[in-house]
């Protein structure tokens, strides 16, 4: 899958193409907006819930989850109307030799997906957020005391078969216009898939393939690392600690509170809930320790000085036994 992300008067940035993959490194001086293209990635990923085929894959998933558990609280000819978009991709996921298109979903759905791709507050917000701004327009970049239009683009393909596109233009103080456009021809099963080879007879199938795609397929997670010398966790406990200080003074004076932008105050969450896996050996678990062998020769330990701390993440040296001829 390739995701091509265009870029116009964004912060410092003038212009930049970046075509993302699995591993993308901003190489550039200081101030010259390596951050600021980070923080937009961010945004777009967390607004879209992942830069995959399919945005907001999940409520395909929750729209047949729902259609099946809540079908009796329908009126019945909205019971009728759901039958038969129903049997429409029963018919269309068991019809030999043809793939299954996002046009073949219900008309809710792509209708819904499409309506929300164009939603002006969703990616607005979520930029302001990320950003910490109280309004997109501070992000346009200005040429003297001239500002322009800025533009922000996104395009998601797979060779030729275009998935999805988005854009957000703004200038002056005005929030960004939204266009985007969801390929109905866009093949969302092959075929030939293997996910095809049972016959879909109820609902409830229809659930169990569209959830399995979002988990295999469609699903994408993004986070957040800030560098070590950032001085986040240094800088969170000296505004916690100001706060505690001050809690008595609530109701009394106003209190300035400092804020993180959303990217940082994702991370701390992260922390805050982050639990050390403890299952079964696997590939990556695997990998993982290879590394820790080879490369550190150590291990890393995750440490809590209490249960409500933040983990410390801590590197144990093993000492090697030496061989004696």
């Amino acid at each position: 899958m390739d995701a091509h992300i265009n870029v116009q008067n964004f912060g410092p940035i003038e212009k930049a193409e970046i075509d993302l993959r699995p591993l993308t490194v901003f190489v550039g001086e200081n101030n010259t907006g390596k951050t600021y293209l980070a923080a937009l990635i961010y945004a777009l990923h967390q607004n879209f819930e992942g830069i995959s085929q399919l945005p907001w894959a999940d409520s395909v998933t929750s729209y047949f989850s729902f259609a099946y558990r809540s079908r009796d609280r329908y009126s019945q000819s909205q019971q009728d109307a759901l039958q038969q978009d129903m049997l429409g991709v029963l018919e269309k996921l068991n019809t030999p030799g043809c793939p299954f298109k996002f046009s073949d979903l219900p008309q809710l759905i792509h209708a819904g997906l499409e309506s929300r791709l164009t939603d002006q507050e969703d990616f607005t917000n979520e930029l302001e957020r990320c950003f910490d701004l109280e309004s997109a327009s501070k992000l346009i970049r200005f040429t003297g005391s001239r500002g322009n239009e800025m533009k922000v683009s996104l395009s998601v393909r797979e060779g030729n078969q275009r998935y999805w596109d988005f854009e957000a233009r703004a200038a002056g103080s005005a929030d960004p216009t939204i266009t985007g456009h969801i390929n109905p021809d866009m093949i969302l099963l092959d075929a030939n898939d293997s996910m095809r080879k049972t016959e879909f007879n109820e609902i409830s199938d229809v659930e169990r393939l569209f959830r399995n795609l979002g988990i295999r397929r469609w699903r994408t997670n993004s986070y957040y690392l800030p560098a070590a010398r950032s001085g986040i966790m240094q800088s969170h406990g000296v505004i916690a600690t100001a706060l505690i200080k001050r809690a008595t003074r609530i109701g009394l004076d106003r209190l300035e509170v400092s804020t993180f932008s959303g990217m940082i105050a994702d991370f701390l969450e992260q922390i805050v809930r982050y639990k050390e896996r403890k299952g079964s050996s696997s590939s990556i678990r695997r990998v993982a320790e290879q590394l820790e062998a080879e490369l550190l020769e150590g291990k890393i330990e995750v440490k809590r000085p209490t249960s409500e701390a933040y983990p410390e993440f801590c590197t144990v040296q093993i000492r090697r036994k030496k061989a004696y001829g």
